[in-house]
């Protein structure tokens, strides 16, 4: 059995045929590391009857691909295997992650791409599987070492305070350097080694609990058919004393949805408000008044509107964005021949005949002087407005003595290539009477007023434009002056801002999430003028994360203080919707009761060909110094100062002794 290659310079891929062992595989992939192909294994583990490992493929110019006489690979001695591959949508703690694949003929992996596998064997628990190859400098000779008979190793037990240190050296006879383990998550797997002996401080401030009350470690629930809790249990001790507790929570579809309003009880009390919880990409097309498409009007200008959107205090987003467009609105113009700033144009002017008193307060801005008429004269003011290109129609606002009056200008008379106006006041009839007029051709009156004494303030025209939101901008999050989104000008199209994703994540790091777990973050968008913009085609990427999630420890102690002996401590999950719910990850930090904790002794080659169990077993009895618990810190009795204990495994003597302190 053997692989044969071909390389296909011009499509930019490598073609595998024949068949072999992963080793072989391997040795080939290696051999191609000049097209940017490369290979690494997870290296060597002690395993059972069931052996999991991992291997990842890189390709950077070539394609990888499997040609028809391809046969799949095997190892050696032959066992049989399973291999899955990594689709890269989901995450590492997803259990969909996983997908089971089979090196098999008219397969291709992409270039580019590093592609990982996973691979799961079944031996015999003393067999020892080859499942790579030996190759100088590459980590590519992993081995599935077998688990032979427990060596004979005498072991010692001392009973000592929690807290309460030794020192403990260790070292192997023939051995040039020694590694220990220890199976608590303060110290771990490799925790010291030394060369020819290894020495530490043993000194366990607490313990961990990982389990649920049935062992497990990994519990799914769903949420269906209007069920809207489910409990979980995990046992503990009454006179534990908690020092942290936190697990993990990964929410799945289920019947359609995902877990929401999701609530953690701890004895019918509530611990955890965590809300929206899912592992996949979410995306949020509404503001927090379920509207996808929304108008904003500003009736003054400049304004700035305020909208929201809910979304989970703890979600991850990943983007997001939304379109803005501008729409019809009012432009005042004061001056017919001033421009304004919303597009008011400055080729008007004005006409007068007459005798006026102080005519020029009648169009200077000011709202509260005046100008009028000779008494016993007739005047006339025109006013003639340059229509903007955008104008559907106008209103004229006048201020005389009395209410401002605004009157519509007639269809006839704004559809004159030219708006004028005029101010007819004959103050020469009793009473005074003032024409207010527009021209179609000829003079069209649109009201009379009379009075005995008539002054005229201000006028002016507000132009009602197709487009008339000018310099708008966006912020999101806090309001800090940070435009998120700005645009300088007409807004007369369709904008799709920025990914604004960051301002929405500094927000929920601090805001104060509802009773479902939801914060409404605002956005506030600005206008210079008035008029209106159109919010749609929201897009707001994110997933909900909450974990770690930390349990009340409070409500787990006041559990505990009211139960007997060992105690199952309930947890209940409340969904309001369909979904399933996955919890692993479980530390229960504690000190208390009884735990022993196994000392591992070992050169690196005897752990790859034998399992040494334990050199040592150490016994605390958890009480604290000076409290009245349980045993007491009578219990504290090493049988003496110093402790040895000795075993031989193969002609290599192990010596482990023990000084307390």
């Amino acid at each position: 059995m053997t692989f044969t290659k071909r390389v296909y310079s011009k499509t930019k891929k490598v073609f595998i045929y024949g068949s072999g062992s992963l080793a072989l595989f391997f040795a080939l992939l290696i051999s191609l590391s000049y097209l940017g192909i490369d290979v690494q294994t997870s290296g060597d583990q002690i395993c059972s009857d069931i052996c999991i490992s991992y291997f990842n493929i890189s390709l950077k110019d070539y394609s990888l691909c499997f040609g028809s006489t391809f046969k799949g690979v095997t190892t050696e001695p032959n066992v049989i295997i399973e291999i899955y591959k990594a689709d890269m949508r989901y995450r590492l703690n997803n259990p969909l992650r996983w997908k089971p694949y089979n090196l098999s003929a008219n397969k291709c992996l992409d270039k580019n791409k590093t592609h990982e596998f996973k691979i799961i064997g079944y031996k015999q628990p003393e067999q020892t599987i080859k499942w790579g190859l030996d190759l100088q400098g590459k980590n590519l000779d992993p081995f599935w070492y077998g688990i032979n008979t427990t060596a004979n190793i005498s072991t010692t037990e001392l009973l000592m305070e929690l807290g309460s240190q030794v020192n403990i050296t260790a070292n192997i006879s023939g051995a040039t350097s020694v590694c220990v383990d220890i199976d608590h998550p303060a110290y771990n797997v490799s925790y010291v080694c030394g060369t020819p002996s290894a020495t530490f401080l043993f000194n366990i401030t607490y313990f961990r609990n990982n389990q649920f009350n049935d062992s497990q470690t990994i519990k799914n629930i769903s949420f269906r058919d209007n069920q809207a809790n489910q409990t979980i249990y995990i046992k503990q001790h009454q006179y534990d004393e908690i020092i942290n507790a936190s697990i993990n929570i990964t929410g799945f579809i289920n019947n359609g949805t995902y877990p929401t309003n999701v609530k953690l009880y701890i004895n019918n009390s509530l611990s955890n408000n965590l809300g929206l919880v899912y592992s996949g990409n979410i995306i949020l097309n509404e503001l927090n008044d379920s509207s996808t498409i929304k108008n904003i009007t500003f009736s003054s200008s400049p304004q700035t509107k305020t909208d929201y959107f809910k979304i989970p205090k703890n979600a991850n987003v990943v983007s997001a964005y939304l379109n803005l467009t501008g729409y019809e609105g009012e432009c005042d113009q004061e001056t017919a021949n001033i421009t304004s700033f919303c597009g008011g144009l400055s080729t008007g002017n004005y006409k007068t005949d007459g005798n006026w008193v102080y005519l020029s307060r009648i169009y200077d801005e000011t709202w509260d002087t005046y100008g009028y008429c000779t008494p016993t004269e007739d005047c006339n003011l025109t006013i003639n407005y340059t229509k903007p290109a955008l104008a559907v129609n106008a209103t004229w606002k006048i201020k005389r003595e009395g209410p401002i009056t605004n009157l519509p200008i007639p269809s006839d008379c704004f559809n004159y290539p030219n708006i004028s106006l005029r101010l007819n006041s004959r103050t020469g009839l009793s009473p005074i009477t003032l024409n207010v007029q527009c021209f179609n051709g000829t003079w069209k009156n649109l009201v009379t007023y009379t009075t005995y004494s008539f002054y005229i303030y201000e006028e002016q025209v507000i132009w009602n434009m197709t487009y008339n939101i000018w310099n708008a901008s966006m912020e999101s999050g806090i309001n800090d002056g940070l435009q998120e989104w700005n645009y300088t000008g007409l807004l007369n199209s369709t904008n799709k801002t920025s990914n604004f994703n960051t301002s929405i994540m500094t927000y929920l790091s601090s805001c104060s999430q509802d009773n479902n777990g939801y914060c409404s973050v605002p956005i506030y968008i600005t206008s210079a003028t008035k008029g209106k913009i159109q919010i749609s085609d929201i897009q707001i990427n994110f997933s909900s994360n909450p974990n770690p999630v930390y349990l009340n420890i409070t409500l787990i102690e006041n559990f505990l203080n009211y139960s007997s002996n060992f105690a199952n401590i309930p947890l209940k999950f409340e969904s309001s919707q369909n979904g399933t719910l996955q919890i692993d990850d479980i530390r229960l930090d504690y000190a208390g009761g009884n735990k022993t904790s196994n000392i591992l002794v070992y050169t690196q080659i005897a752990k790859k060909y034998t399992n040494i169990t334990s050199i040592g077993n150490y016994t605390f009895d958890g009480t604290n110094v000076g409290e009245d618990t349980a045993g007491g810190i009578g219990n504290f009795t090493p049988t003496s100062i110093a402790q040895e204990t000795t075993g031989c495994i193969r002609n290599n003597c192990i010596n482990l002794s023990i000084d307390s302190n």
